[in-house]
Formats: C-alpha cells, sequence, structure tokens
C-alpha cells in the first residue's frame, strides 16, 4: 500500500526517551537537532536501550521506501533527548533538562514515553513552560493502575497501588492508554475511571488520560537495523 496522505511535514517531534539508532533506514534522514543529557557525549544519542528507537519509528518511521514500517506521520523530524539510562531508568533533574531543550528547539510535540507516581512541581513547571510552545504527549503507563486512588479497585490488586502516572496524568499533557487489537483497553494498560473529559480530581489539578491508541504487538524500529514487536502505552 503507498502512504499517500501528507500529515504535517516538517513538524518536529522531540522523543523524550533512552536515545534512538541513528542509522537505521527509517530514522537516520529525519533527524534534526537532539542531545544527551544521561551522560558522556551530549550530541551523542545512540540508543542502548531500544526503547527510544521503537517509539520514533512509531512516531515518524520513513513511508514509502519499501521497508520495514511507516510512522504515524512520516513526513515528520525527529529530535532524539536522551534523558534515560541504558536500562531504562532516570532521574526527574535529567527529564527536565530534556523537556526544556526540546521546547527551546522548536520541538512542535514533546512525546515522552517515560514516568513514574511521584509528583514534582518542578516537573510540573517544566512542562508548563514546553506547553507554551508544544503538544505535550506521554504514556499512561503498564501497570494497569486505576488514575484514582479511592475511587477504584484493581483486579487482584490494593487501591492503594493505583494513582495517577506523571507526566501523562497532568491536564495540560496528553495522556494515553493502551488499546488491544478489537480497540478495548489492554491488560496491562494504566487507565482513567472517569474518562478522559472528566476528572475526580479537585479543580487544582484536574488529573486525567485524554486519549488510547493502539498498544499491542506494535512493529516498529528497533537498534541494529531491525525491527521488533513490543506492546504498551509508549
Amino acid at each position: 500500500l503507498e502512504w499517500k496522505e501528507t500529515m504535517g511535514e516538517g513538524v518536529k517531534v522531540g522523543i523524550i526517551d533512552t536515545g534512538i539508532c541513528t542509522g537505521h533506514i527509517e530514522l537516520r534522514n529525519r533527524i534534526k537537532d537532539g542531545a544527551n543529557f544521561s551522560g558522556g557525549s551530549l550530541d551523542d544519542f545512540e540508543d542502548e536501550n531500544g526503547h527510544g528507537t521503537h517509539c520514533a519509528g512509531a512516531a515518524a518511521g520513513v513511508g514509502n521506501n519499501g521497508k520495514g514500517i511507516t510512522g504515524v506521520n512520516p513526513d515528520a523530524l525527529i529530535m532524539p533527548v536522551t534523558v534515560m539510562q541504558s536500562d531504562g531508568t532516570g532521574d526527574v533533574a535529567t527529564i527536565i533538562k530534556g523537556i526544556d531543550y526540546a521546547a527551546a528547539n522548536g520541538a512542535d510535540v514533546i512525546s515522552m514515553s517515560i514516568g513514574g507516581y511521584g509528583y514534582s512541581m518542578a516537573e510540573e513547571q517544566a512542562l508548563l513552560r514546553a506547553y507554551e510552545t508544544a503538544i505535550l504527549v506521554a504514556a499512561a503507563g503498564n501497570d494497569y493502575r486505576c488514575i484514582n486512588t479511592h475511587s477504584c479497585q484493581l483486579n487482584k490488586k490494593n487501591a492503594n497501588e493505583n494513582g495517577p502516572m506523571f507526566p501523562a496524568a497532568f491536564s495540560f499533557v496528553l495522556g494515553v492508554e493502551a488499546a488491544d487489537k478489537q480497540g478495548d483497553l489492554a491488560t496491562f494498560s494504566n487507565y482513567d475511571d472517569d474518562g478522559a473529559t472528566f476528572s475526580t480530581f479537585g479543580e487544582d489539578k484536574l488529573y486525567n488520560y485524554e486519549l488510547r491508541a493502539p498498544g499491542v504487538s506494535i512493529v516498529s524500529t528497533y537498534p541494529d537495523g531491525v525491527y521488533k514487536s513490543l506492546s504498551g502505552t509508549s
């Protein structure tokens, strides 16, 4: 099939993650700017984990090249911003550096397939700054947790294990749940029990997840020039 529709040529997508495989055929001609804040050289954002590469391909893998996959927006530019270590861990201070960099360097969309259950005022303030110029998107998480700690129970889990995933839960960030192949909530996905347009949290928070997108057995780019099928809210 030929991808015929242009979906935003030149849109710059900041991938706040583990870096990307810069030599992958689906990505190498789409890279614009980028930085590594997780240690080592600032301009070396080679992915040693795989997660960032997979997310980048899903977002903006090249179309109509007779290879592998086509991203959601194959005409987009990719800004790799490494904030996570090779083992997939990271800290809020480094993530904030990455958010500030992406916003300052013209990211139209900032994609964050990362998160945690601890609230950070500094992170929220960085995201509010970025929100002035960019669309913010984040993964809801893969722990089958409800966003509301007290209003819903999980199957075989205690209510105390519920709670919002940040930054996805912030009202100005598009929080993304995962859907299975039938369009239903994936069995692993965190979820918002009161829906995308209402929040039981107070007016000062309004935490919610707004979107649901395919997240089961997604084939995308991976280091060493290969492709891999993964599942998740990322």
